[in-house]
């Protein structure tokens, strides 16, 4: 009787062993699915004048994030710094991160450039090909575990022809498509989608709101996005250059701000989630003395919004930054 109860003692003891590892081996299951799964990301591109347009941090490393806000801020004086993702999502380091203040330091002075930096990958793109390919083969001599790549990028600031516009808009709508296409479904950010649709060229017909046929493919890949993510708020808005009346021009940048956001929700997006807002010739972006430059300043932009807030996230010209 002894023998048995001892027996059953030990089977007790290792089936509330085998139990408590199954218990543990489930709870540590969650823990490995929260862990970054977004690479850590650097996206900046330089204008005319190789002064900053664009730039936006994805990273999970605040002492870090702080060292490359300082540089980007001393090296091309740009105040504002760049747009900043921290979330838990995304990874604490770059492959070969330290390198990148030194890689800054080589696209000061080049015009019209775009680098991407995505955890071991980074792209180079630039209207003059003989600078993407100076600059990668350098980043290449600096940054031995990345794999890096050029591509010529269309010069808005050099559109001559039709032809030209078209192929400007084409390269920049594609790379907009890509972006979109990029974002995973489960894990919708506001800033990814912002940062994405402003990519594309929305090239407006003179005095018409119509969406052009090219953009619609896009919208849609954005509607898509924006069903999955009720959490996601953004503001279109609208500009136009400084040819013609002010007033009609401020009415013009409404209709047309307002025109993207009924075609979103005509593909099911929540009208909460959007606000058309049109700002006319007020903020230029480049010269209006200037066809290219007028060209630029027909723009539609996306811009985050936090409804809890109120803050509005730009991602234009200027950087992404806080309004």
């Amino acid at each position: 009787m002894l023998f048995s109860l001892i027996l059953a003692a030990i089977a007790l003891f290792l089936y509330k062993a085998c139990t408590n590892k199954k218990v543990d081996e489930t709870a540590v299951a969650p823990a490995t699915q929260t862990v970054s799964d977004q690479p850590a990301s650097l996206q900046l591109s330089t204008g005319a004048n190789a002064e900053i347009v664009n730039c936006s941090i994805f990273l999970n490393n605040p002492s870090y994030l702080d060292i490359l806000q300082k540089e980007v801020k001393q090296i091309f004086n740009h105040t504002p710094g760049c747009g900043a993702d921290t979330s838990a999502a995304n990874h604490t380091e770059f492959t070969d991160q330290d390198t990148i203040p030194s890689v800054l330091k080589l696209i000061k002075g080049v015009p019209n450039l775009s680098l991407s930096w995505i955890g071991d990958q980074v792209s180079v793109q630039a209207a003059n090909a003989a600078d993407a390919d100076r600059v990668a083969a350098e980043i290449r001599n600096l940054a031995k575990n990345v794999t890096v790549t050029t591509q010529q990028a269309s010069d808005v600031n050099n559109l001559n022809t039709t032809d030209d516009v078209d192929a400007a808009i084409t390269s920049a709508n594609t790379s907009a498509e890509q972006a979109l296409s990029s974002i995973k479904t489960d894990n919708v950010r506001a800033l990814d989608v912002a940062t994405a649709l402003n990519l594309q060229i929305i090239n407006f017909a003179t005095a018409s709101s119509e969406i052009p046929e090219v953009n619609k493919t896009i919208l849609d890949q954005a509607a898509g996005l924006l069903k999955r993510a009720s959490h996601v708020n953004l503001k279109v808005v609208g500009h136009t250059d400084a040819q013609g009346d002010a007033a009609k021009n401020k009415v013009l940048s409404q209709e047309r701000a307002k025109s993207i956001v009924d075609y979103l929700v005509a593909q099911g997006v929540d009208p909460a989630q959007l606000q058309a807002v049109g700002m006319g010739a007020e903020k230029p972006r480049a010269d209006n003395a200037t066809e290219q430059g007028r060209f630029q300043n027909r723009r539609i932009e996306f811009e985050v919004l936090n409804t809890e807030t109120g803050v509005v996230r730009a991602v234009d010209e200027q950087g992404v930054q806080e309004k």
